[in-house]
């Protein structure tokens, strides 16, 4: 129990100081570069997320990989994830999904329950589409622009965005690349 009260005080202090820090230090590191010891979550675990490290949205030619922190309560292990996509139930149909960048996540919302799903075969051409619809302010796409998304023929400049202002983003972790998948629309 007292595991837990802790937990709950952690989460407490980390929703004040993201939502107070407005003079935040956002830098982006090449994934290349981005140092991290390589961890494993299954599919389908459910976490509780304890910070978000924000930054930018994607573009037609970077990628930023957030930074979540998250606890497993099942086991109480700490670990970050490393997403370019989250994800909620489709409206009409809860048992698909809609996929949307991560720079939509609002972590003044509160909504820290999500499930984890690896990066699968999908997630760049997920990227490259979405990447498209923005790069062209929502406007249709043509059919080169669609074949060369699905292709995935585009080079892609790749960056973890790091928040130097909250030091819970400092400590080591073992990380995941994935997608996290909200079951209330966190936006």
């Amino acid at each position: 129990m007292r595991k837990h009260q802790l937990l709950i005080f952690a989460l407490c202090v980390l929703f004040i100081k993201c939502r107070n820090s407005g003079d935040q230090e956002i830098t982006f590191k090449p994934v290349k570069e981005f140092n991290f010891t390589p961890g494993t979550l299954p599919a389908g675990t459910t976490l509780d997320l304890i910070a978000f490290s924000g930054g930018k949205a994607n573009t037609k030619d970077k990628v930023y990989y957030y930074q979540f922190i998250g606890v497993d309560p099942a086991n109480g292990d700490t670990i970050r994830i490393l997403s370019t996509l989250i994800s909620v139930p489709d409206e009409t149909d809860a048992a698909k999904k809609i996929y949307t960048p991560t720079s939509q996540y609002d972590f003044a919302k509160r909504i820290v329950s999500a499930i984890f799903y690896p990066q699968d075969s999908t997630h760049d051409v997920s990227i490259n589409l979405i990447s498209e619809t923005i790069d062209n302010e929502n406007k249709e796409m043509d059919l080169d622009n669609i074949k060369s998304a699905l292709e995935n023929k585009r080079l892609k400049n790749e960056f973890v965005v790091v928040n130097k202002s909250i030091d819970i983003f400092a400590n080591e972790y073992k990380t995941v690349f994935g997608v996290l998948h909200f079951t209330e629309r966190p936006w």
